[in-house]
């Protein structure tokens, strides 16, 4: 099928090249809306890495793969006219049979292995039919690796360690592509949400993502320290504590020195209180 750049622009895609569309959740949202058997893949690089980028394939465009597949999958069926039918054993591949390269790779350790005499119960198990049904009722073409263990390929049976790594990485990425954008909006709903609700929620929001916490602290210095307020409290109140009892120490010394003074200071006879005592009258009734 002939793939032209603009056929998914009636659907709200921005392609970059003819059905190739920027891997966001919002094209993936719409991918998923579109009535019928629509679906993606990941655009990779040589090295077989996200690119973020992804691939929509329409409904017509699924079935025409899947028939190109059938076309070229069906010298390895057990029955070639039947589409859902298993694959034959790795002994009856015929030398031209169009496989994957890595099922080629144990095909030749499948064979070296036989010819060294290993049983066939011995050798490593060979891959064989992804037993998946998908939803548009057909039989998922690829390959389970491990079929004793586990009857589905890869993609239905979960990504290996390594490919979801992969993909974890490239998340962590699109997640900090967008934070510039999130931040923007939450200031804009901060300063212009017409209810006050919705201006404190991303208010706060704001604030938590900035580590301003209700009950915590975040200092920043090098290493993210976090302190519990109540933590904080409790040690400012140790040390107003402290302060308050140096003060009421240095008030009892200092009440301490004035009574010691008071006791040093020789009492005046009985003659000379009456004589000051006198001294004092006489001058308050001159000043009169």
């Amino acid at each position: 099928m002939t793939q032209t750049a603009g056929e998914l622009e009636r659907y709200g895609f921005e392609e970059i090249e003819p059905y190739v569309v920027v891997d966001s959740s919002e094209n993936r949202k719409r991918i998923r809306s579109l009535e019928g058997d629509w679906f993606w893949e990941h655009v990779r690089d040589e090295t077989h890495a996200p690119t973020g980028l992804i691939r929509v394939l329409t409904p017509s465009q699924m079935l025409a793969r899947r028939d190109t597949v059938y076309e070229r999958r069906k010298d390895i069926l057990v029955d070639p006219e039947n589409a859902w039918s298993d694959y034959v054993e790795p002994d009856d591949y015929p030398m031209d049979a169009d496989v994957p390269y890595f099922i080629k790779e144990r095909l030749s350790k499948w064979k070296r292995a036989a010819a060294n005499g290993i049983p066939e119960e011995e050798r490593q198990p060979f891959p064989r039919r992804c037993e998946t049904i998908r939803h548009d009722e057909t039989r998922c073409w690829n390959w389970a690796s491990n079929p004793d263990k586990l009857p589905r390929c890869k993609w239905h049976a979960g990504w290996v360690a390594e490919e979801r790594t992969k993909l974890a990485q490239y998340a962590k990425q699109r997640l900090l592509e967008m934070t510039p954008d999130a931040v923007d909006r939450l200031e804009w709903y901060a300063h212009n949400a017409e209810g006050e609700a919705v201006g404190l929620k991303a208010t706060t929001e704001i604030l938590d993502r900035a580590g301003v916490r209700s009950g915590f602290e975040l200092e920043v210095s090098g290493e993210v320290e976090v302190k519990n307020q109540a933590d904080e409290v409790r040690s400012k109140l140790d040390v107003l504590r402290a302060r308050a009892l140096a003060k009421h120490e240095r008030e009892q010394q200092e009440r301490e020195r004035l009574a010691a003074e008071a006791a040093e200071t020789p009492a005046l006879p009985p003659a000379a209180r009456d004589t000051v005592q006198g001294e004092v009258s006489e001058t308050r009734d001159d000043e009169s």
